[in-house]
């Protein structure tokens, strides 16, 4: 809706037509009767204007509660704001208003006597600005971990949403390193297993609060063993028994480590094979205590911690270059980040794209190299089906086989058929010709309905017994996975095998971070914190 406003209340500063220095306008009203406003116009004329509060209606920008003093505002106070920018500007599947996103420089360029230039430069170079590129799972934790720190952040993301393209697509399980058992040196198990360990803790240390886990937890996971793997029973049962002693060593370095909020006295067992499946394709079965977590419902963990954060969210804006400036440079950041609607100055950068990473340390002449196998891979989501709803989650290893994954009854099922989703590969960093497009789901009707069709087929050649019926209304989605080496999943040789590669490079103020695996964001995230920070995170015991 667009609302004609007569007044606007931000952070306690009010103007109105009647004080001369403001027409009427416009607003976009948004979810909650909350405003997307223009921060840079309501200080500017917050700035050179009287500013007094008034009884009168008016809009109050991200604010639930009324501002009730009558004093006249100073400079003072506008400095004072400055110096903690909380600009809450996000409304869903929008961009926000398109000249706030240069707030910093416009205002120092069109102060006046009230505020000097220098003066205004002084208070805004308080607070250092990073720029995070990348909204997907890496990116907003990133931003979060800055937030915690005083930084003011600003979130570039080319979609018109977080979480839209990998982050959102895939299954979102935690992996606890089951399926990197074709790496003998243990390092991708050690890594995997921090970082599950890892994931939720850090996640509510960040929020300040402990999240619900229960809630966003999918059915625990039942690993399958066809006849065909690439291991054996009795070598996945060594592998196992090696991830388990992993597992009660750093539970035993520090207790408050946990997964997902549980700390289960044994992570997986043998078991029969569930009696839907094929008997001749499968050999063994394998209860687990692991879990995905909702993509959807993580998705609206993390927007409502960037709001309520005051995390900048710049969205629909592609990042074309990010540009060191030269020393004696009289701006604001040492960093010039050039992006669809602009230029603008940062003291830090966090790249955390996935594709296109590369080509940003490349203009930094940053060498890291790290997940330079680039896949694309689909996936199938249909309606939760009551004919599935005893049926467990499941991932087939080792080779080219898929997951099968069951959330709770209002969440769609997902499934993965690795034979027809694997879309395609590549080894030198970069993307096929089309990914973007696929990447962006706009994936053309008759290779939807291709891949669907060959997914039903894989599922119930797998599971003949499970369905009767069709996947209920489902889609299919996409996203890149990133990893190592040069040939696919269906050599046991292969560096796919391995997660343990250092998470990040260090230049200067410009830091480039490798995910990889939605599971290591969070502890991707504590080893830059405690390198950047000297600090030691210590868990709430």
């Amino acid at each position: 809706a667009i609302d004609l406003c007569c007044a606007i209340s931000f952070r306690g500063l009010v103007r109105r037509p009647a004080h001369g220095s403001l027409r009427p306008f416009f607003l976009v009203r948004g979810p909650d009767d909350h405003y997307l406003a223009d921060i840079h116009q309501i200080l500017q004329h917050a700035s050179v204007g009287k500013l007094k509060e008034a009884n009168v209606p008016y809009i109050k920008f991200m604010r639930n509660e009324s501002v009730m003093n009558t004093q006249r505002r100073s400079v003072d106070d506008l400095l004072r704001y400055v110096r903690d920018l909380r600009a809450k500007q996000y409304m869903l599947g929008h961009a926000s208003s398109n000249s706030s996103f240069s707030f910093f420089n416009r205002l120092l360029s069109q102060a006046t006597h009230r505020i000097s230039r220098r003066a205004l430069l002084k208070e805004l170079q308080k607070t250092k600005r990073v720029a995070v590129l990348g909204a997907g799972i890496q990116g907003c934790i990133m931003a979060l971990m800055f937030r915690k720190h005083g930084y003011h952040v600003t979130l570039y993301d080319k979609a018109n949403d977080i979480f839209t393209r990998t982050s959102s697509q895939g299954e979102g399980k935690i992996h606890l390193g089951f399926v990197y058992n074709k790496d003998d040196s243990l390092a991708t198990a050690d890594h995997m297993m921090r970082s599950a360990l890892w994931f939720a803790p850090y996640v509510d240390y960040l929020l300040g609060r402990p999240v619900d886990w229960e809630a966003l937890k999918s059915s625990p996971f039942m690993y399958l063993i066809p006849y065909s793997s690439m291991i054996s029973p009795s070598d996945f049962e060594r592998y196992a028994s090696k991830l388990e002693g992993i597992y009660k060593n750093l539970l035993k370095e520090k207790p408050c480590l946990s997964y997902l909020g549980q700390r289960p006295d044994s992570l997986i067992y043998r078991t029969n094979l569930p009696r839907e499946s094929n008997a001749s394709f499968f050999e063994a079965a394998y209860e687990s205590a692991e879990f995905a977590v909702s993509p959807p419902k993580f998705k609206k963990v993390m927007l409502d911690a960037l709001i309520e954060a005051g995390v900048h969210l710049v969205l629909n804006r592609t990042i074309y270059r990010v540009l060191r400036e030269q020393p004696g440079h009289d701006e604001l950041g040492k960093f010039r980040v050039i992006s669809s609607h602009g230029e603008h100055s940062y003291d830090i950068v966090t790249n955390c794209l996935w594709e296109g990473r590369k080509s940003i340390d490349d203009q930094l002449n940053v060498n890291f190299s790290s997940g330079g196998n680039y896949r694309f891979k689909f996936g199938v989501k249909f309606r939760y089906m009551t004919e599935l709803a005893a049926f467990p989650s499941i991932t087939i290893v080792n080779g080219p086989f898929g997951d099968f994954v069951r959330y709770s009854s209002d969440e769609d099922m997902y499934f993965s058929y690795y034979r027809e989703s694997l879309y395609g590969m590549t080894v030198n960093e970069t993307v096929m010709r089309g990914w973007e497009n696929l990447a962006s789901q706009n994936i053309p009707e008759d290779l939807e309905r291709r891949q669907i069709k060959a997914h039903q087929a894989g599922f119930k050649s797998w599971f003949p017994g499970a369905l009767t019926t069709p996947f209920a209304c489902p889609y299919l989605g996409g996203g890149y996975i990133l990893g190592n080496g040069r040939t696919g999943i269906s050599d046991p040789k292969s560096l796919l095998h391995q997660r343990a590669d250092f998470p990040f490079a260090i230049d200067d103020g410009y830091y480039s971070i490798s995910t990889q695996k939605f599971t290591s964001a969070p502890y991707n995230t504590y080893l830059l914190e405690r390198e950047l920070f000297d600090t030691t995170w210590d868990l709430p015991c």
